[in-house]
């Protein structure tokens, strides 16, 4: 289980799926969702991208040792408590830059209009990405992670060895990670250096 400070989120135990992936996958999905949260929860616009990084390096640590069973509110379980530790440590933040922090109504089951919305662009962001890549990894990204067929299977059907098939769809997320969340220099990698700058101080 997940320490106090990020509630009683129900958490699985990790399995052997590589845990970029899992970012990339369930996390990064919610980005815009989760900018618009803290841009109503605080008003100092400059603090905010600092407050961003810090809500991924808690999610990705907790998703070392063990990944959250549902996503969504352990994600924002994380921000609205992370918002909250700040406000209460004497002096790291002025009262005024604290807006009223709204309720978790971001997890329940029924989609906002907004959310919609949201969801909608998110997904013509990832289709148009999928259409752009070479055709062998589109093929093979859309085989395995689409329609769920085993490596194997792929390899047959394509005609090509299940080593290609690993490495096309390894290609395929490299190349997907870029057109959506910008060059690997992105939130991932922002996420892994600011967790080994905090290790050395």
């Amino acid at each position: 289980m997940v320490g106090d400070d990020q509630g009683s989120i129900a958490i699985s135990s990790s399995s052997k799926e590589d845990l970029d992936g899992w970012f990339l996958r369930e996390v990064m999905p919610l980005d815009a969702m989760l900018r618009r949260y803290i841009a109503r929860s605080w008003r100092e616009v400059s603090e905010r991208s600092d407050l961003l990084q810090d809500i991924y390096t808690r999610v990705y640590v907790s998703a070392q040792r063990e990944r959250p069973v549902a996503v969504k509110p352990f994600l924002f379980a994380v921000a609205r408590n992370l918002i909250i530790d700040k406000v209460r440590h004497v002096g790291s933040v002025p009262v005024e830059s604290l807006a009223e922090v709204p309720d978790l109504d971001v997890i329940d089951d029924e989609p906002s209009p907004e959310q919609k919305i949201l969801a909608q662009e998110e997904f013509e962001r990832v289709q148009c990405a999928i259409n752009n890549l070479p055709p062998r990894c589109r093929d093979v990204l859309i085989l395995r992670r689409v329609e769920r067929i085993s490596q194997r299977e792929v390899a047959v059907r394509l005609g090509i060895t299940e080593q290609i098939v690993e490495y096309q769809l390894a290609k395929a997320m490299r190349l997907l990670t870029s057109a959506l969340y910008g060059p690997r220099e992105g939130i991932i990698a922002q996420t892994k250096r600011y967790i080994a700058v905090r290790g050395r101080n």
